[in-house]
Parts: C-alpha cells; structure tokens; sequence
C-alpha cells in the first residue's frame, strides 16, 4: 500500500512538473552556459529550483492565497523571461484581495 502511495505521488508530481517545461528549462539554461552567461545561467538555476520546490511539495487539495499563487507565478514568469525577454506581464489586482483563498 505504501508503494502504490508513493507511485501515486510520483506520478502526480511528474503531471505537475511537466516534461515540456522542464526540458525548455534545461534548454533555456545550456544555451545561457553556451553564451557565456554565467550569472543569468545560475539566477535561473535558482528560479527553476524554487519553482520545482514548490510544484514537488504543493499539496493539490490545499488551499493557497492569491498572494502565494502570484508569488509562484511571478517566479515562473521570471524563468519564462530568458526565453522569451520581451515578456511583460501588468497585474491587475484588486485591494485587498491578495490574502483570499
């Protein structure tokens, strides 16, 4: 039971994460070696963990804040930034509906 547990969530992390996105992301962060970029290169590295931190270790029947959900997206959309820099995204966010669930 224990195995089909673990298998399960292994699973759902697997749909969660992505293989699409995390190929484009190793892709996205060979080419910044290539090209020399080496401090983009690890500024990525570092987005892509705190973002596959937080996908690994969410818990799909929780309940977040709109305030953690934009705090994620605006991690993601910084990784999304080196491969696509014209990139620009305007938040449009009601007072005090940052704390809501």
């Amino acid at each position: 039971m224990e195995a089909k547990l673990a298998s399960e969530q292994n699973d759902h992390i697997r749909q969660r994460l992505g293989s699409h996105f995390v190929l484009n992301a190793l892709s996205n962060v060979i080419a910044l070696v290539r090209t020399e970029q080496t401090s983009r290169a690890v500024d990525a590295l570092h987005l892509l963990s705190d973002i596959l931190r937080e996908v690994a270790h969410a818990d799909q029947d929780a309940m977040y804040s709109l305030e953690e959900e934009l705090s994620f997206l605006e991690k993601y959309l910084a990784f999304q930034k080196i491969r696509f820099p014209e990139l620009n995204v305007k938040w449009d966010i009601a007072e005090g509906t940052r704390e809501l669930l």
